[in-house]
């Protein structure tokens, strides 16, 4: 699991030769814990080495021959004891490793160190024995103790190790744990970030199957997805591109939609799927200002209660990774990563705004409706039209099936608000509310009635009682409002669940 630390932040950030940041962090920790100085003396004595137990670490430390080691643990005498060379993913000099290993005292158990990433060991013991083998000095009996660990005997005298620094820095925190030395842990984690953070930002070695498989042709296909899933969403009206235009940059091909509200990018991003979750599909979220606010994360809050949570938060936005179905044909995958798009869609268009625009969308008040009808410019609907019919031949129509069921469904939602979060409906959504109350379909004047009612605010009852005495088509509506002008007056106790329980009587 990848540790993420601020010195691993900082490093990246502002230092140009982290190695340098990592050797001092180290030495660091072997000056102020006596047990990390003897936990990292023990793990050179495991690898069948004798060494003094008081050496003296010093970092950088320049030599005749130009060379500068990074870490260098001397006896007594002077005597380089241990030599170690911190690598991220920056070469080896001229001088490494021949030179080091030169300098390794004659007669006397001495290591050459070279701690690196563990996927750059077998390239780096490759590496290595190249350039001993053309300084004629020879690497005898290779001992692989691990995936992390390759030991290499130059002579009777002296050990090549190339470790990871998970290998090493295990080894140390498993002494400082038995010690209880916690602080000293903390400082060791700091440099654990460091190293997660540099592996994670390297260039890893080519591999000549990634030149030659398939991959390239599976990269143009996903932004072939990324495409139809955007033109799909636009064409289905769930979103709207004007203003906004296709983006593509360093690892990402993006395409943008705007909600009421919202600005969401529907993207192909490498970065995310190396570093979040294993897809390359995304979905991100900010609100109209390009700010990860706290609508955002209100509208998305249902994602966080998932296992992992389906939302990621980083600076500036929101990110939902979409889910690819595995050994499915290309429909099968479209249609299920739109049913995805959908569903998230969804959680963004249930905001105030959102629904009251929707509910306000098609709105036409029953004088206009009748006036229109009047004029000549609407048919009336009868109560006993197929509806199937009537839509097909009026597909605008105020009291179409489709067009009248979006109208019921954020009526719907708004009253799920009010029972939840009735502080989030405002004095100008009050006033929303007081005219779709006329709505032309009594299904629609029915549930926002209820939502009134359940809001009971005192400026209602002027609205209520017109629609009482005017409502001459549903029963229902007159009952719902004659109960919500009595909650409001105090007349007549509910709980939340009332009018939702007896609409199927008022139906």
């Amino acid at each position: 699991m990848v540790t993420y630390t601020l010195l691993g932040q900082l490093a990246l950030r502002f230092a140009k030769h982290p190695e340098n940041l990592a050797t001092e962090a180290l030495s660091y920790i072997l000056y102020r814990s006596k047990i990390a100085e003897q936990s990292l003396l023990k793990f050179v004595q495991n690898l069948g080495l004798d060494v003094p137990v008081n050496l003296k670490f010093q970092t950088q430390e320049g030599n005749t021959d130009g060379s500068i080691p990074d870490l260098v643990g001397s006896d007594l005498e002077g005597r380089k004891i241990i030599i170690l060379e911190a690598k991220f993913w920056a070469g080896l000099t001229d001088n490494q490793p021949v030179a080091y290993i030169k300098q390794l005292p004659h007669n006397h158990d001495a290591i050459l160190m070279f701690v690196a990433p563990s996927l750059r060991i077998g390239l780096l013991c490759k590496e290595i024995n190249q350039r001993c083998k053309e300084a004629g000095i020879t690497t005898n009996k290779e001992q692989k103790l691990s995936d992390e660990l390759i030991l290499y005997n130059i002579d009777s005298y002296h050990n090549l190790a190339i470790l990871s620094w998970r290998a090493l820095l295990t080894h140390i925190i498993h002494d400082l744990n038995i010690e209880g030395e916690f602080e000293t842990i903390s400082d060791i984690q700091q440099l654990q970030g460091l190293c997660d953070r540099m592996d994670e930002e390297a260039f890893l070695p080519l591999r000549s199957e990634e030149l030659t498989s398939s991959t390239p042709k599976r990269l143009i296909q996903f932004c072939w997805i990324v495409d139809e899933i955007a033109n799909q969403t636009v064409a289905d009206k769930m979103a709207s591109i004007d203003g906004v235009k296709t983006s593509a940059g360093l690892g990402y091909y993006s395409r943008p939609f705007k909600l009421p509200g919202f600005l969401c990018l529907l993207q192909l991003n490498f970065e995310y799927w190396a570093k979040h979750r294993y897809t390359p599909l995304w979905l991100s979220v900010r609100d109209a200002d390009l700010k990860l606010s706290q609508k955002v994360k209100e509208a998305l809050s249902p994602l966080e209660i998932e296992d992992p949570p389906r939302v990621i938060y980083i600076e500036t936005e929101a990110l939902v990774p979409l889910r690819l179905t595995l050994g499915v044909d290309r429909t099968t995958v479209i249609n299920d990563l739109m049913q995805q798009v959908r569903e998230l869609l969804a959680l963004l268009k249930d905001n105030e705004e959102e629904l009251f625009r929707q509910l306000m969308k098609s709105y036409i008040s029953q004088a206009d409706y009748k006036e229109k009808i009047n004029r000549g410019e609407l048919k009336r609907k009868a109560k006993l039209e197929n509806d199937l019919q009537f839509e097909e031949e009026h597909p605008n129509h105020p009291l179409a099936s489709s067009v009248v069921s979006e109208r019921i469904d954020a009526a719907e939602k708004i009253r799920e608000i009010i029972v939840k979060s009735p502080e989030n409906i405002k004095e100008q959504h009050l006033n929303l509310l007081h005219k779709a109350v006329f709505d032309c379909s009594a299904s629609v004047r029915l549930v926002i009635v209820q939502a009134i009612g359940l809001l009971s605010h005192p400026d209602s009852l002027q609205t209520l009682q017109k629609l009482y005495d005017e409502e001459e088509e549903s029963n229902a509506v007159k009952k719902a409002a004659k109960e919500a002008i009595e909650v409001i007056k105090g007349d007549l106790k509910i709980d939340e669940g009332h009018f939702i329980r007896t609409e199927l009587v008022y139906i």
